[in-house]
């Protein structure tokens, strides 16, 4: 694994199964990317919507706020958020 500290983050305060890592696992085999391109800089299309799904199935199935999300993306928690009001629109 290329970043094993995203692994098996699971949120302790929800009960689901879902981990961090299995969220990205599955966002990155949907859109064919790969981890790397997904934490990277790239602001390819493509890329960019696969990193807003993971920021919102993140924020929605394990209750993560935009603050703890962007930690582990190494990104502001602004971005996160206009991410996550994208990925919604």
């Amino acid at each position: 694994m290329i970043f094993p500290e995203i692994g098996n983050i699971v949120n302790p305060y929800r009960n689901s199964p879902t981990s961090v890592g299995d969220i990205i696992r599955d966002v990155c085999a949907s859109y064919n990317i790969t981890l790397a391109q997904l934490k990277g800089e790239t602001r390819v299309s493509k890329v960019c919507q696969a990193r807003w799904e993971a920021w919102s199935r993140i924020h929605e199935e394990l209750g993560f706020s935009s603050r703890q999300i962007a930690r582990r993306f190494n990104r502001d928690c602004s971005t996160v958020r206009h991410g996550l009001r994208k990925y919604a629109s």
